[in-house]
């Protein structure tokens, strides 16, 4: 990646958009090998210049915050992590809406990032929104509605709620083995 990296730089500038892609799919192979603060720095840089490229709104500007966000997620810094991923969802509703299917991703990478916290009430909002309205748009049987419910089910197990996490996760379990099924 850095040779193709420097290419592009040499050859398409240093704030072009398929050089920072590339920079960014760099950071995710070193996060992949666990090399965390390499990667956090690359994407720190990724972000900030797609955000003085593209703006705070685009697409690609989310995507490179919520890997930057799920970075700092994986060192424990949680401050930086729910920071940076409450900014991506208040961005990603007003420039994609509520209901878009990657505003509701980066809503399951925010309840996420409050389930490490273990703020368990935070969690199960987001979790319950997303699960109801993907299911509303999307269907029962839909891959990320069933994401949105399991852990929402695991989110009510944490919070004592056996009855209401069993059920949900009864209801997981026969729908993920009816699609495996066909």
């Amino acid at each position: 990646y850095r040779m193709t990296i420097e290419v592009a730089r040499d050859q398409l500038g240093p704030e072009h958009l398929y050089t920072l892609k590339l920079m960014g799919n760099l950071a995710a192979a070193i996060w992949g090998q666990g090399r965390l603060e390499e990667a956090e720095k690359i994407e720190s840089e990724v972000v900030k210049k797609m955000r003085d490229i593209l703006g705070e709104y685009d697409e690609y500007t989310l995507q490179y915050m919520g890997n930057l966000s799920c970075t700092y997620s994986k060192q424990g810094k949680w401050q930086q992590a729910t920071s940076l991923s409450q900014e991506v969802v208040r961005n990603a509703t007003n420039a994609l809406g509520w209901e878009n299917p990657e505003t509701l991703t980066h809503m399951l990478n925010l309840a996420k990032t409050y389930w490490l916290q273990q703020r368990w009430t935070d969690a199960r909002v987001i979790l319950t929104y997303v699960r109801e309205t993907r299911k509303d748009l999307f269907g029962r049987e839909d891959k990320q509605t069933l994401r949105a419910s399991a852990a929402l089910a695991r989110t009510l197990l944490q919070q004592g709620n056996w009855r209401e996490a069993e059920k949900l996760a009864n209801q997981v379990s026969l729908a993920r083995k009816s699609i495996y099924q066909h």
